[in-house]
């Protein structure tokens, strides 16, 4: 074959794909809603055979301490429950789930006596760098040392989040519950997901 038609051969096949790399000018394409990412989770603690057990649960934000709080009050969902996941957390024995309805003034507003003594369904959240104190709402009772630690390694955790550029932190939790001592104790000993 001549060189004249080998190079023929060679570039009409380059002159097609160079030409075809083109991408047409087609305007804006709708294709629906905007990417979105996965849902944030958070480990929150469980008992199974008398030990710790990290489940992943979805909140509104990562790091959002009194999402997972919550989510722990909630306890086991019944699928959980059919996998032997339990709770010590409990609720005073003998209360409704409810609080009193506070006495209230003919404007519709609880009295300054009522409103300083009922007692808030709601949990205190407080935040010192690397410690946190947690006070548990009205209903819970008295917290033994596991579900202390429930609530420890939860709120630890959950904060562990937020600190996603620390190499190295332990992290103290100070736990009110309605009844008994304040418990303290830090995520050292928390097992991971």
């Amino acid at each position: 074959m001549r060189p004249v038609h080998r190079a023929a051969l060679l570039v009409v096949p380059a002159a097609l794909a160079l030409s075809s790399c083109g991408i047409p000018a087609t305007g804006v394409v709708e294709a629906g809603a905007p990417a979105s990412g996965i849902a944030p989770t958070t480990p929150v603690y469980f008992v199974r055979n008398g030990t710790l057990v990290a489940i992943p649960r979805k909140v509104p934000e990562a790091g959002d301490v009194r999402a997972a709080v919550e989510a722990l009050l909630k306890g086991p969902t019944p699928q959980e429950r059919r996998k032997s996941l339990t709770t010590r957390l409990a609720r005073q024995p003998g209360l409704f789930s409810r609080a009193p309805a506070p006495a209230v003034t003919q404007d519709g507003n609880p009295t300054a006596a009522e409103a300083a003594e009922t007692p808030t369904e709601t949990m205190e959240v407080t935040t010192r760098g690397d410690s946190l104190s947690v006070e548990l709402p009205w209903y819970t009772a008295e917290l033994s040392s596991l579900a202390a630690d429930q609530v420890i390694c939860t709120v630890a955790r959950a904060h562990l989040l937020t600190l996603w550029d620390v190499k190295s932190v332990t992290v103290t939790v100070t736990v009110t519950g309605a009844v008994g001592p304040p418990i303290e104790g830090s995520d050292d000993r928390c097992p991971d997901l």
